[in-house]
């Protein structure tokens, strides 16, 4: 999904021109831009100027500004993406929606039109679009219900927040979690301290869990599938006393789900750092095996030396166990694959391209299937492979 599905068409077109100017350094030629955009000089004037009054409205030190039929753009270089992809979603109907729902279990037709004060017509509309979006994410709103997965829902929806919010926005998500208490349990669970990321980022998931929490699982066990292998891991144990002993003070009730649901999430994103990734899969399991047909395979093809980095390792788990755990992908600045190819030979480029093939195949999913989710697996292992070769 791509975020700049949930906007409307004038919205879109701003986001297209703001990504066009950061490509380009910050400047295009004005008959560049009516090119790229299919729009014309008059529309694409009228959107300038439109974008212009939101950054404004919105207190955004950013403007758009043509001079002798060359545009660029102007701001104070602290300006960041994620602000002005919020800026562009605030009047939008479908991102509303699902503002309300990452809180709500369930809704009513008339009463959430009511609360986004649109026509039932026009909510319905946007639901149907909405659908269309989710079902890369084998998720769907049915009859007043969050229909599939509630690990896929708490991805979904930690994806679209990481992409989305602003820095007030974030600390309002995250106010009903301690975080230095947080960061002390997690200091003792892994032995250092997270980074001022990783923090943010665990942050964001527990405050999505903390709040979706009295939910119904529905299909919750679905996506942690063979679980087995999770429960006999040592580190999910400790992880599970770590969470039972935040979470009491809270009074919240507490099961497997949610220590699972965590444990796929530390897996999958670069939050811990390498002695803690190799412990888990020190313990064996699907992600472990499909790592060792990988290195296998990448030695045999001289793409990585005999000794193995444990860096590539790493990257390696986060890779397998993402595409073993979820679903679907929110794409908020889209990389050029040809730019990475550019940094290796003709030659390793085909093994590259080669062994990313075999790759995605491990996980059950093509490197040239037309959906995001792939694209961004094979857009991050390429990286992983360049870095190495």
């Amino acid at each position: 999904m791509k975020i700049e599905e949930l906007m409307d068409k004038e919205r879109k077109a701003q986001y297209r021109l703001l990504q066009a100017l950061y490509a380009s350094k910050n400047s295009l030629l004005l008959k560049d831009l009516m090119r790229q955009s299919h729009l014309s000089k008059v529309t694409l004037l009228k959107y300038i100027d439109n974008l212009n009054h939101l950054c404004h409205e919105q207190g955004l030190a950013c403007q758009v500004v043509l001079e002798k039929d060359i545009v660029f753009l102007e701001e104070n270089g602290q300006l960041t993406w994620q602000e002005l992809v919020a800026a562009l979603l605030k009047e939008s109907v479908a991102y509303q929606v699902l503002t309300y729902l990452c809180c709500h279990e369930q809704f009513n037709i008339t009463a959430l039109s009511a609360e986004l004060m649109v026509s039932e017509a026009t909510l319905n509309r946007q639901l149907a679009h909405l659908n269309q979006l989710l079902a890369e994410f084998d998720l769907a709103l049915s009859q007043g219900r969050q229909v599939g997965s509630e690990l896929q829902w708490r991805y979904f929806y930690f994806e679209l927040w990481r992409h989305t919010l602003t820095k007030k926005g974030l600390n309002d998500l995250t106010s009903c979690i301690d975080a230095p208490h947080l960061a002390n349990l997690f200091e003792r669970l892994i032995g250092q301290t997270l980074s001022k990321d990783a923090l943010e980022q665990l942050l964001i998931w527990l405050a999505i869990s903390q709040r979706r929490m009295a939910f119904q699982k529905g299909e919750g066990s679905n996506l942690l599938k063979d679980s087995d292998f999770i429960v006999s891991n040592r580190f999910f144990k400790r992880l599970e006393s770590v969470l039972l002993h935040y979470l009491r003070r809270y009074a919240l009730e507490f099961d497997s789900f949610e220590a699972k649901s965590l444990f796929a999430f530390l897996h999958s994103y670069p939050l811990l750092p390498v002695a803690s990734m190799e412990y888990i899969l020190g313990f064996g399991g699907p992600i472990a095996d499909r790592i060792s047909e990988a290195l296998w395979l990448l030695k045999k093809a001289q793409v990585i030396a005999e000794q193995t980095k444990e860096e590539i390792i790493y990257g390696l788990g986060l890779f397998f166990a993402k595409s073993y755990f979820f679903k679907g992908a929110i794409i908020s600045q889209s990389k050029d694959k040809e730019q990475l190819y550019q940094l290796v030979d003709d030659e390793k480029r085909d093994i590259l391209t080669v062994m990313m093939n075999h790759l995605m195949l491990q996980t059950g999913r093509l490197a040239n299937q037309e959906n995001d989710f792939s694209q961004c697996l094979s857009d991050g292992i390429l990286e992983l492979l360049i870095f190495f070769y």
